[in-house]
């Protein structure tokens, strides 16, 4: 046996679905990225166009699907609203009829809504929506498409959470609250799911910098660094990623619960 063939034993008995780098993973891969044509799901969308990935892009916006089509052409650019069931259903027949599988989900769609609850300007349908896209719209899009995933031999599904699935921010209260629930099911379906072999991870980003947070003045971590973390950690075997500073979230919840929480709140 070579030494390429013993590394990549080895690697595949230590961490399962692992590949080597040397097996270019991302290479014809069928991967869908919802909210694909900004912020994160626009630097994942690009980042895996490079790995030569077969890239679907889904968004609410069809004039920015039509300029990432325009940039990247080999791109299939799909409008979804992920809170809308036809427009789920029609994606997934879509995807069926034209791949057979799906190989990779990447739950990236969210909106972050920041509400005053005092504030009885502020409608129920606005709030409403924000959990409906966040949480409702992502769970029964992920459950769609777990029969496609299982026509793949390596299924993965990324769930992008949010470092405020630890801690919320008071700015931000129930965007905090969607993405909590949105990380208890990531853990409950990693757990229904090991037997089938779908891996799923969940990354916990910080602040980053995308248009939905131009408006906030603090340090922000770029959407291509976070992509290039992410898919670096997958590589490495990960499923939990949290960069930048959420990484120092869980010490500093044992260390010093009520400071962090604070700290975190203001954000």
């Amino acid at each position: 046996m070579s030494n390429l063939k013993l590394v990549n034993l080895v690697r595949s008995r230590l961490f399962g679905t692992l590949r080597s780098p040397y097996d270019r993973p991302w290479a014809e891969r069928v991967t869908l990225v919802t909210g694909g044509n900004s912020g994160i799901g626009r630097a994942f969308v690009e980042k895996l166009v490079m790995a030569n990935a077969k890239v679907i892009a889904c968004g609410r916006n069809q004039d920015a699907l039509q300029e990432l089509q325009r940039e990247h052409p080999e791109v299939e650019a799909i409008p979804c609203n992920i809170a809308e069931r036809a427009d789920v259903l029609a994606l997934a027949e879509s995807i069926e009829t034209r791949h057979g599988k799906l190989d990779v989900l990447i739950n990236n769609a969210a909106i972050m809504e920041q509400v005053d609850l005092l504030d009885d300007s502020v409608s129920d349908d606005r709030i409403a929506y924000e959990i409906a896209v966040n949480l409702v719209g992502t769970i029964l899009l992920t459950r769609r498409f777990l029969q496609l995933l299982r026509s793949s031999d390596c299924p993965m599904i990324i769930m992008i959470t949010s470092g405020y699935a630890l801690l919320p921010a008071t700015r931000a209260p129930t965007y905090s609250a969607s993405k909590a629930g949105l990380r208890s099911f990531t853990l409950a379906l990693r757990r229904q799911l090991t037997g089938v072999g779908i891996r799923v991870i969940e990354v916990l980003p910080p602040l980053v910098d995308t248009p939905a947070t131009r408006a906030v003045q603090r340090p922000k971590m770029s959407a291509d660094a976070l992509v290039d973390r992410v898919l670096r950690d997958i590589d490495r075997g990960r499923d939990e990623i949290l960069p930048g500073q959420v990484g120092l979230l869980p010490l500093m919840m044992r260390l010093a619960p009520k400071y962090i929480a604070r700290r975190v709140a203001g954000t």
